[in-house]
């Protein structure tokens, strides 16, 4: 909370989507991040997270999409207002967790930008 607003997130694909690995999208994400912090952009960085989330993600007994991550980690930071900015990715839509952030986003009016490089 003793960041300085306003303070921003990343959405896009990780898991399901975008260029086809995980590898590869946590990639986009940190390019992404790099140049929104060149820009003064306070940047919430979820990549440090994601490691311990693909293990959680593997222990998930439910069949399909793991959403319990979502509504667990991400839901709780979207609903404090703790992130003010949610940057989409350009292949945001291939995600099932970036659409669903999306839903959040408009749900909670936080403010969206569409990034068009990545």
């Amino acid at each position: 909370g003793r960041m300085p607003r306003p303070r921003a997130q990343i959405c896009g694909p990780i898991s399901t989507g975008g260029v086809g690995s995980v590898e590869e999208n946590l990639e986009r994400f940190e390019i992404a991040i790099e140049k929104l912090l060149g820009e003064g952009i306070i940047v919430f960085d979820q990549l440090p997270f994601e490691i311990p989330m693909q293990k959680i993600k593997q222990l998930d007994t439910q069949e399909g999409y793991a959403m319990n991550l979502l509504e667990d980690f991400y839901l709780p930071i979207f609903e404090s207002r703790l992130v003010d900015v949610l940057y989409f990715l350009p292949d945001w839509e291939s995600s099932t967790g970036a659409r669903w952030e999306h839903e959040q986003a408009v749900r909670l009016d936080l403010e969206v930008v569409y990034l068009d490089y990545i």
